[in-house]
């Protein structure tokens, strides 16, 4: 449609699973997990400055981390991401992204797992060579201890990149990334990991790096 406006819909597709006893242990023999689902897409450039795109699949999936006790059960899945582009300038370029997973019991339509994501990706070109970027991403896993064996986390992490572009191949780069994540101090293990807490936050991971690369020419 106009200002490149579409909408796409998938109205079924089949996909199948393959799972080993060798991977869990309750299986006696490798089993097969049919998958059948629908999905709908869009996406427009109404006004000058954005962009909007979406994406939602429904169907069948897989608890790939199930309880201790359990074995992997088809369920019923959810998935969707939307993004939202801003074109601040012609140096200037934000998007924003929501991304959602969420896995329940077939049976009882209890959930396993939801895992939403929030990121905000920011790209400055101050000149034909030098570029920043900056990435921003919150991380919430919630779950359900009764059905999924992953442990409920919260994760903030933080990117920085700075880019000077000589020409393809040719290039330096200044780097940091710091990461947050719900850990309890005490470092304690869990039958799902490390201990985590319901509001506290640690910094677990600083990273700075240099790059340089040269492309040579013969």
């Amino acid at each position: 449609m106009t200002r490149s406006t579409f909408v796409n819909f998938h109205p079924y597709a089949y996909d199948y699973v393959y799972l080993r006893p060798q991977d869990y242990s309750g299986l006696k023999s490798v089993t097969a997990y049919p998958q059948p689902f629908w999905g709908i897409e869009g996406g427009t450039s109404w006004f000058k400055q954005f962009d909007f795109t979406w994406f939602f699949v429904s169907g069948g999936g897989v608890n790939y981390n199930p309880a201790a006790s359990r074995v992997p059960a088809i369920g019923h899945e959810d998935q969707g991401n939307a993004t939202l582009t801003f074109h601040a300038s012609g140096r200037l370029r934000i998007d924003n992204t929501y991304l959602l997973e969420h896995i329940r019991e077939r049976d009882t339509h209890l959930t396993a797992v939801t895992n939403h994501i929030v990121r905000s990706k920011w790209n400055w070109q101050f000149t034909r060579e030098l570029s920043a970027r900056v990435i921003l991403q919150y991380t919430s896993v919630l779950s359900n201890p009764l059905i999924s064996s992953l442990s409920p986390t919260k994760n903030f992490n933080t990117d920085f990149l700075i880019t000077y572009l000589v020409h393809p191949g040719t290039a330096i780069y200044v780097g940091y990334n710091s990461n947050l994540q719900n850990l309890d101090r005490r470092l304690l293990p869990s039958p799902t990991g490390l201990l985590t807490t319901k509001d506290g936050f640690i910094n677990d991971s600083r990273q700075f790096f240099v790059k340089v690369s040269y492309l040579f020419r013969f």
